[in-house]
């Protein structure tokens, strides 16, 4: 791959063919499937020109934006996102099958063992390559923890994936990457921003398994709703990443990104996450209770609005339960690929095509998964495995 940047002559081309398409459905009005073939290329269509709009904003590097997921004013993307987010989060996290004891279960007693856990301070080491080098050191990761049936996966989704790499617009700049996909034409856009340092390659791994894995349960969802383990495919890539730092005898490396996402997908105010949204639910809720929980986890800041508590609560993205429970998910997924990484990687797939609509503690037990378990065990393995690296690293 020589081009760094998302072909825009054929999305403004996949623009030309839609509006074609639109305007030839709308002379046959009286066709049943007319308003709803028009309404879903219309949807497509705002996808392209969100697509044209994020990749101008994103060369602007002199400033700094939110995810466009959070912003539903940027051009033609207002019309993609048909609720608010925080409508659409409401949705997610306030259903049946969501707030359920599994939850409770999950935020009582496994992850008690992080209560007060201790992440050793390590920055991340920089990484000054060109993008040609990245994309060889993640062909070379890939060679080296794959499996067959990833490599099938690479060779049938590799020519649908456009890759868009950029400088970040500063040092602290949050946002490091996301993955749209585009259902109608089968392809995916990812964009990278580069930090020089080893997050880019994490990043670069965890939005290329979104664009191998992303359209496998287009029966059950699409592109908008937030799935149960929507983020499981991203979440085991980091655990990959740190593996393959590991074997390299980076272990501090390795310890960053392990360190770096139990901190932003558990230990950030996972248990209260849940338990605002447990309390919100019955009606038990109230601020003078929530700013006291915070205060005793020694969290300086008061809240005088609900909102606030909400905004707080999603932002980033990593503390949406979506993230928290792919990547309790992905540590059950890790534990097999230890065993056997061709089966890890079968039930990879298998999970991504599922129905997510069943109920949560149906689809853990029909894969596997012991994060409801009382000794949640695989994260109990994995903070143990994080201690001993800490131990290594003060060693050397």
């Amino acid at each position: 791959m020589t081009r760094y940047h998302w072909d825009l002559n054929k999305i403004k081309g996949r623009i030309k063919i839609i509006e074609q398409t639109i305007e030839a459905t709308q002379k046959h009005p009286n066709n049943i499937y007319a308003e709803y073939i028009i309404q879903n290329l219309t949807q497509f269509k705002d996808l392209y020109h969100f697509l044209l709009h994020y990749y101008s904003i994103s060369k602007t590097s002199a400033s700094s934006y939110d995810p466009p997921f959070y912003n539903s004013t940027v051009g033609k993307a207002e019309k993609m996102i048909e609720e608010s987010p925080k409508e659409k989060l409401n949705s997610f996290l306030f259903n049946s099958h969501t707030i359920s004891k599994s939850l409770i279960n999950i935020s009582t007693n496994g992850l008690n063992y992080t209560n007060g856990y201790s992440i050793a301070e390590v920055n991340p080491s920089p990484l000054y390559i060109n993008n040609q080098d990245l994309l060889e050191l993640f062909n070379d990761f890939i060679h080296q923890m794959g499996s067959p049936s990833l490599f099938h996966k690479i060779d049938q989704e590799k020519t649908h994936i456009e890759l868009n790499i950029q400088k970040a617009p500063n040092y602290f700049y949050s946002m490091d990457g996301c993955c749209f996909d585009d259902y109608l034409f089968n392809e995916k856009y990812i964009n990278i921003f580069r930090s020089n340092t080893i997050k880019d390659m994490v990043t670069l791994c965890h939005e290329f398994f979104h664009g191998f894995y992303s359209n496998l349960n287009l029966k059950y969802t699409n592109r908008n709703e937030l799935c149960y383990f929507s983020e499981l495919e991203g979440s085991f890539a980091n655990l990959l990443v740190a593996e393959y730092y590991r074997q390299l005898g980076q272990e501090e490396n390795a310890y960053y990104i392990d360190s770096t996402y139990l901190e932003n997908y558990i230990l950030r105010n996972f248990e209260l996450n849940i338990g605002f949204l447990l309390a919100k639910q019955k009606r038990k809720f109230t601020l003078e209770r929530f700013n006291k929980k915070l205060q005793k986890k020694n969290i300086e800041i008061t809240f005088t609005d609900r909102d606030e508590i909400f905004e707080y609560l999603t932002e980033p993205a990593s503390l949406l339960l979506c993230y928290n429970l792919s990547y309790l998910a992905s540590l059950d997924l890790f534990e097999l690929y230890q065993k056997d990484r061709e089966k890890a990687f079968v039930k990879l797939e298998k999970i991504k095509e599922m129905d997510y609509h069943q109920h949560l503690i149906r689809l853990s037990k029909e894969n596997g998964f012991t994060f409801m378990e009382k000794d949640c065990p695989s994260l109990q393995k994995h903070l143990k495995k994080l201690e001993k690296s800490k131990k290594d690293m003060s060693l050397s």
